[in-house]
Protein backbone atom coordinates (compact mmCIF):
# COMPACT_ATOMS: atom_id res chain seq x y z
CA UNK A 1 0.00 0.00 0.00
CA UNK A 2 1.28 3.47 -0.91
CA UNK A 3 2.29 5.44 2.46
CA UNK A 4 0.62 8.81 0.82
CA UNK A 5 -2.71 6.91 0.57
CA UNK A 6 -2.38 5.81 4.09
CA UNK A 7 -5.11 8.93 5.28
CA UNK A 8 -7.36 7.68 2.20
CA UNK A 9 -10.56 6.03 3.03
CA UNK A 10 -10.86 2.47 1.58
CA UNK A 11 -14.81 1.72 1.72
CA UNK A 12 -16.93 -1.54 1.35
CA UNK A 13 -20.97 -0.44 0.71
CA UNK A 14 -23.56 -3.04 1.06
CA UNK A 15 -25.77 -1.38 -1.23
CA UNK A 16 -28.71 -2.89 -1.04
CA UNK A 17 -32.53 -1.66 -2.50
CA UNK A 18 -33.79 -1.53 1.58
CA UNK A 19 -30.65 -0.75 3.50
CA UNK A 20 -27.26 0.34 3.03
CA UNK A 21 -24.17 -0.32 5.13
CA UNK A 22 -20.60 1.13 4.69
CA UNK A 23 -17.41 -0.60 6.43
CA UNK A 24 -14.24 1.02 6.28
CA UNK A 25 -10.49 0.07 6.81
CA UNK A 26 -8.85 1.42 10.10
CA UNK A 27 -5.10 1.50 9.53
CA UNK A 28 -4.97 1.86 13.38
CA UNK A 29 -7.08 -1.33 14.12
CA UNK A 30 -5.80 -3.18 11.23
CA UNK A 31 -9.69 -4.76 10.47
CA UNK A 32 -12.32 -3.49 8.77
CA UNK A 33 -14.85 -1.27 10.96
CA UNK A 34 -18.74 -0.68 10.39
CA UNK A 35 -19.75 2.72 9.92
CA UNK A 36 -22.29 3.99 12.23
CA UNK A 37 -24.88 6.72 10.52
CA UNK A 38 -26.13 8.11 13.71
CA UNK A 39 -23.74 9.86 17.24
CA UNK A 40 -24.19 6.74 19.51
CA UNK A 41 -23.10 4.79 17.07
CA UNK A 42 -26.33 2.16 17.39
CA UNK A 43 -27.62 2.22 13.98
CA UNK A 44 -25.30 0.94 10.82
CA UNK A 45 -28.40 0.97 8.53
CA UNK A 46 -28.96 3.72 6.69
CA UNK A 47 -32.48 3.37 4.61
CA UNK A 48 -31.77 3.54 0.94
CA UNK A 49 -34.28 5.70 0.31
CA UNK A 50 -34.46 9.80 -0.79
CA UNK A 51 -36.73 12.91 -0.04
CA UNK A 52 -36.77 15.88 -2.07
CA UNK A 53 -37.85 19.07 0.41
CA UNK A 54 -40.69 21.11 -0.32
CA UNK A 55 -38.82 23.97 -0.95
CA UNK A 56 -35.92 24.09 -3.72
CA UNK A 57 -33.90 21.05 -5.14
CA UNK A 58 -32.48 20.19 -1.20
CA UNK A 59 -32.27 16.17 -0.70
CA UNK A 60 -32.52 14.26 2.32
CA UNK A 61 -31.56 10.14 2.80
CA UNK A 62 -32.34 8.02 4.91
CA UNK A 63 -33.88 8.20 8.17
CA UNK A 64 -33.46 12.21 7.36
CA UNK A 65 -35.44 11.33 4.03
CA UNK A 66 -38.13 9.59 6.14
CA UNK A 67 -38.74 12.28 8.27
CA UNK A 68 -39.41 14.99 6.16
CA UNK A 69 -41.57 12.70 4.01
CA UNK A 70 -43.84 12.08 7.41
CA UNK A 71 -44.30 15.50 8.45
CA UNK A 72 -44.87 16.56 4.74
CA UNK A 73 -42.16 18.85 4.24
CA UNK A 74 -40.83 16.57 1.02
CA UNK A 75 -41.45 13.84 -1.25
CA UNK A 76 -39.86 10.04 -1.08
CA UNK A 77 -38.38 7.41 -3.22
CA UNK A 78 -37.77 4.17 -2.19
CA UNK A 79 -36.55 1.17 -4.01
CA UNK A 80 -33.15 3.04 -6.12
CA UNK A 81 -32.04 -0.23 -6.91
CA UNK A 82 -35.34 -1.78 -8.34
CA UNK A 83 -35.66 1.53 -10.04
CA UNK A 84 -32.19 1.53 -11.82
CA UNK A 85 -32.54 -1.86 -12.93
CA UNK A 86 -35.64 -1.20 -14.89
CA UNK A 87 -34.40 2.39 -15.68
CA UNK A 88 -37.20 3.94 -14.79
CA UNK A 89 -38.42 7.58 -13.40
CA UNK A 90 -39.80 9.48 -10.71
CA UNK A 91 -41.92 12.75 -11.26
CA UNK A 92 -41.35 15.13 -8.29
CA UNK A 93 -42.54 18.56 -8.16
CA UNK A 94 -43.28 18.89 -11.47
CA UNK A 95 -40.00 17.29 -12.80
CA UNK A 96 -38.74 14.10 -14.27
CA UNK A 97 -35.51 12.61 -12.31
CA UNK A 98 -33.85 9.05 -13.87
CA UNK A 99 -33.38 6.47 -12.19
CA UNK A 100 -29.34 6.79 -12.40
CA UNK A 101 -30.06 10.75 -11.52
CA UNK A 102 -31.40 9.57 -8.29
CA UNK A 103 -29.20 6.78 -7.15
CA UNK A 104 -26.12 9.25 -8.11
CA UNK A 105 -27.85 11.95 -5.58
CA UNK A 106 -28.10 9.39 -2.75
CA UNK A 107 -24.53 7.93 -3.10
CA UNK A 108 -23.00 11.53 -3.18
CA UNK A 109 -24.53 12.10 0.18
CA UNK A 110 -24.00 8.88 1.50
CA UNK A 111 -19.99 9.28 0.69
CA UNK A 112 -19.77 13.13 1.45
CA UNK A 113 -21.32 12.08 4.84
CA UNK A 114 -18.21 8.93 5.51
CA UNK A 115 -16.00 11.52 4.24
CA UNK A 116 -16.84 14.31 6.73
CA UNK A 117 -17.05 11.84 9.50
CA UNK A 118 -13.65 10.50 9.39
CA UNK A 119 -12.41 13.87 8.02
CA UNK A 120 -10.90 13.08 5.06
CA UNK A 121 -11.93 14.06 1.15
CA UNK A 122 -9.86 11.13 0.03
CA UNK A 123 -11.06 8.01 -1.33
CA UNK A 124 -8.60 5.35 -2.43
CA UNK A 125 -10.68 2.52 -3.56
CA UNK A 126 -14.38 1.53 -3.61
CA UNK A 127 -15.86 -1.77 -3.50
CA UNK A 128 -19.69 -1.91 -3.71
CA UNK A 129 -21.47 -5.10 -2.80
CA UNK A 130 -24.66 -6.14 -4.27
CA UNK A 131 -27.49 -8.61 -3.93
CA UNK A 132 -27.62 -9.02 -8.10
CA UNK A 133 -24.57 -7.92 -10.27
CA UNK A 134 -27.29 -7.69 -13.46
CA UNK A 135 -25.96 -5.65 -16.50
CA UNK A 136 -28.27 -3.38 -16.23
CA UNK A 137 -27.47 -2.16 -12.81
CA UNK A 138 -23.51 -2.83 -12.50
CA UNK A 139 -23.58 -0.11 -16.05
CA UNK A 140 -25.73 1.81 -13.87
CA UNK A 141 -23.55 2.01 -11.00
CA UNK A 142 -20.05 2.50 -12.87
CA UNK A 143 -21.35 5.66 -14.66
CA UNK A 144 -22.95 7.08 -11.60
CA UNK A 145 -19.73 6.16 -9.58
CA UNK A 146 -17.88 7.98 -12.52
CA UNK A 147 -19.66 11.09 -12.25
CA UNK A 148 -18.96 11.39 -8.39
CA UNK A 149 -15.41 11.15 -9.83
CA UNK A 150 -14.48 7.64 -8.49
CA UNK A 151 -13.34 5.86 -11.58
CA UNK A 152 -12.98 1.97 -12.59
CA UNK A 153 -9.10 2.26 -11.52
CA UNK A 154 -10.54 3.04 -7.97
CA UNK A 155 -14.07 1.11 -8.01
CA UNK A 156 -15.05 -2.38 -8.10
CA UNK A 157 -18.28 -4.06 -7.95
CA UNK A 158 -19.05 -8.08 -6.77
CA UNK A 159 -21.72 -9.56 -5.30
CA UNK A 160 -22.68 -10.50 -2.08
CA UNK A 161 -21.51 -14.24 -2.48
CA UNK A 162 -18.00 -12.88 -2.70
CA UNK A 163 -18.12 -10.50 -0.50
CA UNK A 164 -18.86 -13.10 2.25
CA UNK A 165 -16.04 -15.67 0.85
CA UNK A 166 -13.45 -12.58 1.47
CA UNK A 167 -15.00 -11.48 5.19
CA UNK A 168 -14.55 -15.57 6.11
CA UNK A 169 -11.12 -15.68 4.77
CA UNK A 170 -9.83 -13.02 7.05
CA UNK A 171 -10.81 -14.73 10.22
CA UNK A 172 -9.24 -17.52 11.91
CA UNK A 173 -8.35 -20.72 9.36
CA UNK A 174 -10.21 -22.97 12.04
CA UNK A 175 -13.39 -21.18 10.70
CA UNK A 176 -12.67 -22.00 7.17
CA UNK A 177 -11.43 -25.14 7.16
CA UNK A 178 -14.41 -27.22 6.48
CA UNK A 179 -17.45 -24.93 5.18
CA UNK A 180 -18.51 -21.64 5.86
CA UNK A 181 -22.23 -20.74 5.80
CA UNK A 182 -24.21 -18.06 6.18
CA UNK A 183 -27.76 -16.68 6.76
CA UNK A 184 -28.58 -13.15 5.61
CA UNK A 185 -32.48 -12.54 6.92
CA UNK A 186 -33.22 -9.43 5.05
CA UNK A 187 -36.46 -7.51 4.73
CA UNK A 188 -37.07 -8.95 1.04
CA UNK A 189 -36.40 -12.66 2.52
CA UNK A 190 -33.94 -15.57 3.81
CA UNK A 191 -30.69 -16.33 2.37
CA UNK A 192 -28.59 -18.78 2.18
CA UNK A 193 -24.70 -18.60 1.68
CA UNK A 194 -21.85 -21.71 1.57
CA UNK A 195 -18.56 -21.68 0.95
CA UNK A 196 -15.70 -24.19 1.12
CA UNK A 197 -11.81 -24.54 -0.35
CA UNK A 198 -11.52 -26.71 -2.49
CA UNK A 199 -8.01 -29.10 -1.62
CA UNK A 200 -5.33 -29.40 -4.13
CA UNK A 201 -5.49 -26.64 -6.22
CA UNK A 202 -3.21 -24.05 -7.19
CA UNK A 203 -3.90 -21.26 -6.70
CA UNK A 204 -6.01 -21.92 -3.90
CA UNK A 205 -9.42 -22.52 -4.77
CA UNK A 206 -12.55 -21.13 -3.23
CA UNK A 207 -16.02 -22.20 -4.23
CA UNK A 208 -19.54 -20.60 -3.00
CA UNK A 209 -23.16 -20.38 -3.64
CA UNK A 210 -26.17 -18.50 -2.66
CA UNK A 211 -29.84 -19.72 -2.51
CA UNK A 212 -32.86 -17.54 -1.76
CA UNK A 213 -34.99 -19.58 0.18
CA UNK A 214 -38.44 -19.77 -0.55
CA UNK A 215 -39.44 -20.57 3.44
CA UNK A 216 -38.70 -16.91 4.06
CA UNK A 217 -41.08 -14.31 5.52
CA UNK A 218 -41.77 -10.89 6.43
CA UNK A 219 -39.67 -9.14 9.49
CA UNK A 220 -42.96 -7.83 10.98
CA UNK A 221 -43.95 -11.29 11.93
CA UNK A 222 -41.01 -10.78 14.53
CA UNK A 223 -43.13 -8.25 16.48
CA UNK A 224 -45.74 -10.74 18.46
CA UNK A 225 -44.75 -13.67 20.35
CA UNK A 226 -46.47 -15.53 18.09
CA UNK A 227 -44.61 -14.45 14.99
CA UNK A 228 -41.37 -14.96 16.76
CA UNK A 229 -42.24 -18.42 17.51
CA UNK A 230 -43.33 -19.38 13.83
CA UNK A 231 -40.38 -17.51 12.67
CA UNK A 232 -37.92 -19.86 14.67
CA UNK A 233 -39.43 -22.93 13.82
CA UNK A 234 -39.07 -21.83 10.07
CA UNK A 235 -35.00 -21.06 10.35
CA UNK A 236 -34.91 -24.91 12.67
CA UNK A 237 -36.51 -26.68 9.59
CA UNK A 238 -34.60 -24.80 7.32
CA UNK A 239 -31.12 -25.08 9.62
CA UNK A 240 -31.62 -29.27 9.76
CA UNK A 241 -32.67 -29.43 5.75
CA UNK A 242 -29.44 -26.93 4.56
CA UNK A 243 -26.67 -28.06 7.29
CA UNK A 244 -27.56 -32.42 7.11
CA UNK A 245 -24.47 -34.39 6.58
CA UNK A 246 -22.00 -31.65 5.61
CA UNK A 247 -19.33 -30.45 8.28
CA UNK A 248 -19.58 -27.10 8.75
CA UNK A 249 -16.92 -25.07 10.50
CA UNK A 250 -18.64 -22.11 11.25
CA UNK A 251 -21.77 -20.39 10.76
CA UNK A 252 -22.58 -16.29 10.43
CA UNK A 253 -25.81 -14.54 10.62
CA UNK A 254 -26.71 -11.19 9.62
CA UNK A 255 -29.48 -9.00 8.36
CA UNK A 256 -31.49 -6.62 9.66
CA UNK A 257 -33.82 -10.07 10.99
CA UNK A 258 -30.70 -10.71 13.04
CA UNK A 259 -30.01 -7.69 14.92
CA UNK A 260 -31.59 -9.33 17.84
CA UNK A 261 -31.47 -13.30 18.50
CA UNK A 262 -32.95 -13.92 21.27
CA UNK A 263 -36.10 -15.25 19.36
CA UNK A 264 -34.95 -17.65 17.52
CA UNK A 265 -33.67 -20.07 20.65
CA UNK A 266 -34.19 -23.27 18.82
CA UNK A 267 -32.67 -22.41 15.36
CA UNK A 268 -29.91 -21.34 17.42
CA UNK A 269 -29.25 -24.75 19.33
CA UNK A 270 -29.46 -26.65 15.96
CA UNK A 271 -26.36 -24.62 14.72
CA UNK A 272 -24.57 -24.46 17.67
CA UNK A 273 -24.17 -28.37 17.21
CA UNK A 274 -20.59 -28.45 17.17
CA UNK A 275 -20.36 -25.30 15.01
CA UNK A 276 -19.01 -22.07 15.88
CA UNK A 277 -21.87 -19.64 15.56
CA UNK A 278 -21.85 -15.66 15.37
CA UNK A 279 -24.38 -13.06 14.45
CA UNK A 280 -23.31 -9.37 13.41
CA UNK A 281 -24.01 -6.66 10.70
CA UNK A 282 -22.02 -5.19 8.26
CA UNK A 283 -20.34 -8.82 7.25
CA UNK A 284 -21.18 -8.17 3.43
CA UNK A 285 -19.61 -4.13 3.65
CA UNK A 286 -16.64 -5.79 5.57
CA UNK A 287 -16.12 -7.85 2.89
CA UNK A 288 -16.04 -5.42 0.26
CA UNK A 289 -13.53 -3.29 2.57
CA UNK A 290 -10.80 -5.73 2.95
CA UNK A 291 -11.02 -6.15 -1.26
CA UNK A 292 -10.74 -2.36 -1.52
CA UNK A 293 -7.71 -1.98 1.02
CA UNK A 294 -6.29 -5.63 -0.88
CA UNK A 295 -6.75 -3.40 -4.46
CA UNK A 296 -3.75 -1.06 -3.28
CA UNK A 297 -1.63 -4.05 -2.40
CA UNK A 298 1.88 -4.66 -4.21
CA UNK A 299 1.02 -8.29 -3.54
CA UNK A 300 -2.26 -10.08 -2.78
CA UNK A 301 -2.90 -10.84 0.79
CA UNK A 302 -5.04 -13.53 -0.61
CA UNK A 303 -3.41 -15.35 -3.09
CA UNK A 304 -7.22 -17.92 -4.33
CA UNK A 305 -8.90 -17.52 -7.53
CA UNK A 306 -12.94 -17.53 -6.28
CA UNK A 307 -15.96 -19.33 -8.33
CA UNK A 308 -18.94 -17.43 -7.30
CA UNK A 309 -21.53 -15.60 -8.39
CA UNK A 310 -20.57 -12.68 -10.63
CA UNK A 311 -17.26 -14.87 -11.20
CA UNK A 312 -16.90 -17.34 -14.58
CA UNK A 313 -16.63 -20.92 -13.68
CA UNK A 314 -14.05 -21.27 -17.49
CA UNK A 315 -11.45 -20.26 -18.81
CA UNK A 316 -11.94 -19.89 -22.97
CA UNK A 317 -8.83 -20.59 -25.05
CA UNK A 318 -7.53 -21.00 -28.78
CA UNK A 319 -4.76 -21.60 -30.79
CA UNK A 320 -3.30 -19.82 -33.22
CA UNK A 321 0.38 -19.42 -35.02
CA UNK A 322 1.99 -16.24 -33.36
CA UNK A 323 5.42 -15.39 -35.36
CA UNK A 324 5.40 -18.78 -36.68
CA UNK A 325 4.54 -20.55 -33.65
CA UNK A 326 1.63 -22.79 -32.23
CA UNK A 327 0.36 -20.93 -28.93
CA UNK A 328 -2.77 -21.48 -26.88
CA UNK A 329 -4.28 -17.68 -26.50
CA UNK A 330 -6.10 -17.18 -22.92
CA UNK A 331 -9.13 -15.46 -24.03
CA UNK A 332 -11.28 -15.21 -20.56
CA UNK A 333 -10.15 -17.03 -17.51
CA UNK A 334 -11.67 -19.01 -14.98
CA UNK A 335 -12.81 -16.91 -11.24
CA UNK A 336 -13.07 -13.15 -13.47
CA UNK A 337 -15.63 -10.88 -12.96
CA UNK A 338 -17.98 -11.36 -15.98
CA UNK A 339 -18.11 -8.34 -16.75
CA UNK A 340 -14.36 -7.57 -17.00
CA UNK A 341 -13.73 -11.33 -18.32
CA UNK A 342 -13.34 -11.50 -22.15
CA UNK A 343 -10.94 -9.88 -25.01
CA UNK A 344 -10.19 -8.71 -27.95
CA UNK A 345 -7.43 -9.37 -30.89
CA UNK A 346 -7.35 -9.10 -34.57
CA UNK A 347 -5.37 -12.20 -36.57
CA UNK A 348 -5.06 -12.97 -40.19
CA UNK A 349 -7.44 -15.73 -41.33
CA UNK A 350 -5.77 -18.77 -42.87
CA UNK A 351 -7.60 -21.72 -44.65
CA UNK A 352 -9.78 -22.73 -42.06
CA UNK A 353 -13.55 -22.09 -42.60
CA UNK A 354 -14.53 -22.54 -38.90
CA UNK A 355 -13.06 -20.89 -34.99
CA UNK A 356 -12.63 -23.16 -32.70
CA UNK A 357 -12.89 -22.21 -29.24
CA UNK A 358 -11.52 -24.49 -26.01
CA UNK A 359 -14.01 -23.68 -22.66
CA UNK A 360 -12.39 -25.49 -19.53
CA UNK A 361 -14.57 -25.55 -17.23
CA UNK A 362 -12.95 -26.19 -13.26
CA UNK A 363 -15.44 -27.63 -10.94
CA UNK A 364 -16.58 -30.00 -11.92
CA UNK A 365 -13.77 -30.17 -14.10
CA UNK A 366 -14.58 -30.60 -18.07
CA UNK A 367 -13.50 -29.54 -21.64
CA UNK A 368 -15.71 -28.46 -24.25
CA UNK A 369 -15.14 -27.30 -27.84
CA UNK A 370 -16.97 -24.74 -29.46
CA UNK A 371 -17.43 -24.24 -33.53
CA UNK A 372 -17.95 -20.95 -35.02
CA UNK A 373 -18.70 -21.33 -38.72
CA UNK A 374 -17.16 -18.38 -41.07
CA UNK A 375 -18.49 -18.64 -44.02
CA UNK A 376 -20.53 -15.45 -43.70
CA UNK A 377 -17.15 -13.70 -44.28
CA UNK A 378 -16.16 -12.66 -47.55
CA UNK A 379 -14.83 -15.03 -50.06
CA UNK A 380 -10.96 -14.49 -50.14
CA UNK A 381 -7.65 -15.64 -50.98
CA UNK A 382 -5.98 -17.41 -47.78
CA UNK A 383 -4.45 -15.42 -45.30
CA UNK A 384 -5.75 -12.45 -47.44
CA UNK A 385 -8.62 -11.43 -44.87
CA UNK A 386 -7.94 -9.90 -41.12
CA UNK A 387 -10.56 -10.39 -38.96
CA UNK A 388 -11.44 -8.77 -35.62
CA UNK A 389 -12.04 -11.64 -32.65
CA UNK A 390 -13.92 -10.72 -29.42
CA UNK A 391 -15.02 -12.32 -26.49
CA UNK A 392 -17.57 -11.15 -23.54
CA UNK A 393 -19.39 -12.04 -20.86
CA UNK A 394 -23.03 -11.28 -20.36
CA UNK A 395 -23.43 -12.77 -16.80
CA UNK A 396 -21.35 -15.37 -15.21
CA UNK A 397 -22.56 -18.02 -17.67
CA UNK A 398 -23.29 -16.67 -20.88
CA UNK A 399 -21.03 -15.28 -23.54
CA UNK A 400 -20.85 -14.09 -26.36
CA UNK A 401 -18.22 -14.55 -29.14
CA UNK A 402 -18.11 -11.24 -32.19
CA UNK A 403 -15.60 -11.99 -35.57
CA UNK A 404 -15.75 -8.98 -37.86
CA UNK A 405 -14.29 -8.31 -41.41
CA UNK A 406 -11.31 -5.74 -41.75
CA UNK A 407 -10.38 -6.26 -45.33
CA UNK A 408 -6.65 -6.57 -45.96
CA UNK A 409 -5.25 -3.92 -46.44
CA UNK A 410 -5.36 -1.52 -49.65
CA UNK A 411 -6.02 -4.80 -51.34
CA UNK A 412 -9.99 -5.87 -49.87
CA UNK A 413 -11.62 -2.83 -48.00
CA UNK A 414 -13.34 -3.92 -44.86
CA UNK A 415 -16.79 -4.62 -45.50
CA UNK A 416 -18.02 -4.50 -41.76
CA UNK A 417 -19.71 -7.90 -41.82
CA UNK A 418 -20.12 -9.53 -38.27
CA UNK A 419 -21.04 -12.88 -37.03
CA UNK A 420 -22.14 -12.92 -33.61
CA UNK A 421 -22.71 -15.91 -31.92
CA UNK A 422 -24.03 -16.60 -27.98
CA UNK A 423 -23.26 -19.53 -25.74
CA UNK A 424 -23.91 -20.74 -22.27
CA UNK A 425 -21.01 -22.28 -20.45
Amino acid sequence: MDKEKTDALYLGLDLCDDLCQVSWFDAQTLDAETFYFDAEGTQPFLPTVLCRGREGEVWYIGEDAYKMALTGKGTLVDELVKLTVRGGTSTIGGRRYEAEELLEIYLNKLLLTVMDARGTREIAQVVITLQELSAPLVESVVRVMGHLGIGRDRLTLISHTEAFVYYVLTQKKELWANQAVLFDLTRNGLHYYEMSVLRGRTPQMVKAAHEFLEEGFRLDILETKSGRKLADTILQNCAERLLDRKVISSVFLTGKGFEKTDWAGEFLKTLCRKRRVFAGQGLFAKGAAYIALDHDREASAYSISCLCEGRIPVTVTMDAAVKGRERQLILASAGTSWFEAGTSLEMIRGSANELELTVRRVDPAGIRKVIIPLAALPDRPERMTRIAVSLAFLREDYMEVKIRDLGFGEWYSATGTEIKEYFTV
